[in-house]
Parts: structure tokens; sequence; C-alpha cells
């Protein structure tokens, strides 16, 4: 099984809008990360490899 820690949470309402850091967030199976932009599916999913996210 994996374990990792969680750091920090960053969420956008929109594409390209600043990131904000929340210290709280509501997570629905299925659908993300309340309050962030592919929650409601206005945001896009990069594809591109590598670490860092």
């Amino acid at each position: 099984m994996w374990e990792g820690k969680l750091v920090s949470i960053h969420v956008s309402a929109r594409a390209a809008a600043p990131l904000k850091s929340v210290a709280e967030a509501r997570v629905v199976p299925g659908k993300g990360i309340e309050g962030d932009r592919y929650f409601d599916g206005s945001g896009t999913w990069s594809n591109h490899p590598g670490n860092g996210r």
C-alpha cells in the first residue's frame, strides 16, 4: 500500500486563475475538491509526463 504526506491543498475556481492555499477542503469521491475547477468540470487535465504535481 502506498503512503504519503499531504503538505498543502491548493484550489483554483477557473483555468489560469491563481491557485489559493486552503487549510481544509471537502473532497467528494468521483468529483474532486469542492471549489476547484476540476470539481465542476471547467478545468482540463494535462497528460504531461513528470513529477511535481
